[in-house]
């Protein structure tokens, strides 16, 4: 394809991409309960750029809030890798904020 008919086509040459916010990448994430140990999410990929609108859509015990534990960094992928304005997510930060569903889940 050449740079005409790219253009053309809506893609963005490499050089000019702007890069991504979140980048989610391969990302597995388990926790344990007492009698299992809990795969949330497997091998999840996706990135999220300046100008998106970004929903996690699924039914409920899909892994959503689990992936979104792990990009506000209370939980280490054991696969993969999650990086938040191209730095590795390794904790916690003041650039994010937990939101609960339900009030009494902070008590």
């Amino acid at each position: 394809m050449t740079d005409l008919s790219a253009k053309a086509a809506g893609e963005i040459p490499a050089a000019d991409a702007p890069e991504p916010i979140l980048d989610v990448s391969g990302v597995t994430l388990q926790y344990k309960t007492k009698e299992h140990l809990i795969t949330a999410t497997y091998r999840v990929s996706f990135k999220v750029y300046p100008s998106d609108r970004f929903v996690l859509l699924g039914p409920s015990g899909c892994g959503k809030s689990t992936l979104l534990k792990g990009v506000a960094g209370y939980l280490n992928p054991v696969e993969g890798q999650m990086r938040l304005k191209g730095q590795v997510i390794h904790g916690p930060g003041p650039d994010r904020v937990m939101v609960f569903q339900e009030f009494d889940q902070l008590l």
